[in-house]
């Protein structure tokens, strides 16, 4: 993870390390508008899948939108905590030799498949002023 963190907006940008064990590649692109004193912040932003399937790679686009807030820390360390809460929506999958598929909710099933719920803390080092 990498990012730039300017007052009100912080900007990310995430690369999974988990592909060396599980041979699915997430990249996240994300920023997140601070709106609280506290750090209280909307998320918004892209992520990339690449999977690995019989035929090829097959990648999904998905727009994201969630809750960030930082976590309290003890003691002067140069390292900040921050919670999140997110939505990821596919919006388009392709390649694999597959047709493309966009977004749509014509069964039930299409919400499980094509939403999906997560929670996730980071560990970001920082400077000792932040």
């Amino acid at each position: 993870m990498a990012g730039f963190d300017a007052g009100v907006l912080d900007l990310s940008l995430t690369l999974d390390p988990m592909v060396i064990t599980d041979g699915q590649l997430d990249t996240d692109l994300f920023a997140t508008w601070k709106v609280t004193e506290g750090g209280w912040g909307i998320i918004t932003g892209f992520r990339n899948t690449r999977i690995g399937i019989l035929g090829g790679q097959e990648y999904q686009e998905k727009l994201v939108l969630g809750v960030g807030s930082p976590l309290p820390l003890f003691g002067d360390l140069s390292v900040r905590m921050r919670w999140g809460l997110e939505a990821a929506a596919v919006i388009v999958k392709h390649g694999a030799d597959l047709p493309t598929d966009w977004i749509r909710f014509s069964q039930g099933r299409d919400f499980v498949d094509l939403i999906n719920f997560g929670m996730f803390v980071t560990f970001e080092c920082c400077s000792a002023a932040n």
